[in-house]
């Protein structure tokens, strides 16, 4: 009544009580290596009614004379699959991580997006980590043996470890200007090309996947040591900490790379895999904090350079565009004029300011300036761009006008005499000149026209306003 577990399917082993067979191992349609055989779990449920029969574990097939024979275990059914499990779990463990570290790779692609800055490096990470757990996962023993289709499995798996380096050369090609090394796209279709005719020739008969297993391997070989050599190359040039980090990781990558193929090969031992999955993950953890310290570095050189243009076309005293601001937009603006309906500008001037700084200094009358800039923003601010000309000169720009002059106007009033009601020491008043692009013919003025017209009826105001 009771549950024996051990290895050894590579020697086509066989678990007997008496001469019954409990567990034979038998190959499918999908042919294994020696390698893939030796992490197969055989497992055999022992008769409740055996009395006084041996149980005998035959080996067959042993090459040179040598056969390495693993810790068999018997107890209760749970506790067997508890040592299973366990043995499983370190595997799990590790796609476990890859997940975790794929998501965050994906969700910075999408922050960074979303702030304007496009970093396909961390989905291409993203990817590979997939790709990775995916073929981590798929050649555990585990899984093959607790699926109805363990084919399908195994050939998933063969799939996933063919395709997962075509994410990383994707890495390497979208850093800096590495996409002057067309060895690298050149690497990106022997791969592709590589799992296609795998599959084609394993479904047409000729090979079995395990048989051109080598193909994919002396494909990894040459692929990583080109990748280094390319970065090589250019850390020597550039002499940055990105191309050092990429660098560090990449040479921890086939450092775990070249172990498990020397375990793999020369001396066939099944746990190959496990010493690959911990290089990627090592690999990829600094591969994703040097590119999150990378594009920390560089989000702070733009926000300092954003904030130095900012304050270059900002007037430091009132907040408004100033000048330079507005001269960039009319630049802009004329060359993506017929973009809109129509556009409204209105030049503004503060009446009587020179009076009030000869009268009670300029102090009141920077008081003054500040309070009409304020006016104007919240008039205007929501449905155009304001600027501080120069001096007491304003200005305000509007596409696609929603109101009527009228309407703006005593928007523009209306803030005036808030202001002037909360201050009953120094009052404000300013004149104003608005001017359509579009005119009722549906022509369009020049914008040397747009401005002296604005201008011109500003002044007509500004006296108009003189005589009351």
């Amino acid at each position: 009544g009771k549950t024996l577990a051990t290895k050894g399917a590579q020697y086509n082993l066989r678990i007997l009580v008496g001469e019954e067979i409990l567990y034979q191992y038998q190959e499918y349609d999908f042919i294994r290596n020696t390698q893939m055989k030796a992490k197969i779990n055989c497992i055999a449920k022992i008769p409740e009614n055996v009395k006084d029969e041996s149980i005998a574990l035959c080996f067959t097939g042993i090459k040179d004379g040598v056969c390495k024979i693993s810790q068999v275990y018997v107890g209760n059914g749970p506790e067997v699959m508890h040592h299973v499990w366990i043995e499983f779990s370190i595997t799990m463990g590790t796609v476990t991580i890859m997940a975790v570290w794929g998501v965050i790779a994906i969700a910075i692609a999408f922050f960074l997006k979303n702030h304007g800055m496009r970093e396909y490096r961390f989905i291409n990470v993203g990817f590979f980590l997939f790709l990775c757990g995916l073929w981590c996962l798929t050649d555990t023993s585990f899984i093959q043996e607790h699926t109805p289709y363990p084919s399908l499995i195994c050939t998933i798996s063969f799939y996933a470890f063919m395709l997962m380096s075509i994410p990383i050369l994707y890495f390497v090609r979208n850093t800096g200007d590495l996409k002057k090394y067309k060895i690298i796209d050149v690497l990106i279709v022997l791969f592709s090309l590589n799992a296609v005719c795998q599959g084609l020739l394993n479904y047409a008969g000729f090979f079995e996947f395990i048989d051109m297993l080598f193909i994919t391997h002396l494909l990894l070989v040459i692929g990583v040591s080109i990748l280094i050599w390319i970065l090589i190359r250019e850390y020597l040039k550039e002499r940055s900490d990105e191309l050092k980090t990429i660098l560090v990781a990449f040479a921890m990558l086939a450092a775990s790379g070249v172990l498990a193929l020397v375990l793999y090969w020369l001396f066939k031992i099944p746990y190959y895999g496990n010493i690959y999955e911990v290089g990627i993950v090592i690999f990829v953890i600094v591969l994703i904090c040097g590119l999150i310290i990378t594009m920390t570095d560089n989000i702070l050189y733009k926000a300092e350079i954003q904030a130095y243009q900012r304050m270059a076309k900002e007037d430091k005293m009132t907040g408004l565009g100033n000048r330079r601001a507005f001269d960039d937009f009319i630049n802009v603006f004329t060359q993506n004029v017929t973009e809109y309906d129509n556009a409204l500008l209105i030049f503004m001037d503060l009446n009587g300011l020179k009076i009030i700084n000869d009268t009670y200094g300029h102090s009141v009358g920077d008081e003054l300036i500040i309070a009409s800039a304020n006016c104007i923003r919240k008039a205007f601010g929501e449905k155009g761009t304001c600027y501080r000309l120069g001096g007491d000169e304003f200005c305000t720009i509007i596409l696609n006008p929603t109101q009527t002059e009228e309407e703006l106007l005593n928007a523009l009033d209306k803030e005036i005499q808030n202001y002037n009601h909360c201050n009953n020491k120094y009052h404000i008043s300013i004149a104003r000149g608005m001017a359509w692009l579009k005119q009722h013919d549906g022509s369009i003025m020049t914008i040397s026209d747009w401005k002296y017209q604005a201008d011109q009826k500003m002044y007509e105001n500004k006296g108009w306003q003189r005589r009351l």
